[in-house]
């Protein structure tokens, strides 16, 4: 998904659909920017992804794995119909995962949501 700041919001809930709540990620251009603000952060937990990669990018990216978003299913439906969000091809595996490890290595993502993942 894409917003209209020049950020993409990756879903990043094992099984989206089968619950009420969504967890995003973001990745954005700022890569500089993330770094210095997470330099005290284990390197795992900042995940870059170039244009090579992921060709819906138009720059290198990073995704900060220390942070992240929830949403409703609701809230997130009503904003794809109504045109506010828009879908964009799903993130190569390779990247899920380690974004996935990232929020795992995190210390600042509490025990329960790495506990989604663990499962």
């Amino acid at each position: 998904m894409s917003s209209p700041l020049s950020h993409f919001f990756i879903v990043i809930s094992p099984s989206p659909l089968k619950g009420k709540t969504i967890l995003l990620s973001v990745i954005t251009s700022q890569v500089e920017k993330v770094e210095k603000f997470r330099s005290d952060m284990p390197n795992e937990t900042l995940v870059k992804i170039s244009v090579d990669e992921y060709d819906e990018l138009s720059k290198i990216s990073i995704v900060d794995c220390n942070k992240y978003f929830v949403i409703s299913l609701t809230d997130l439906l009503d904003k794809i119909s109504s045109n506010q969000i828009e879908y964009k091809k799903d993130l190569p595996q390779k990247h899920l995962e380690l974004i996935i490890k990232g929020i795992l290595a995190s210390p600042m993502i509490a025990k329960e949501i790495k506990d989604i993942f663990r499962k």
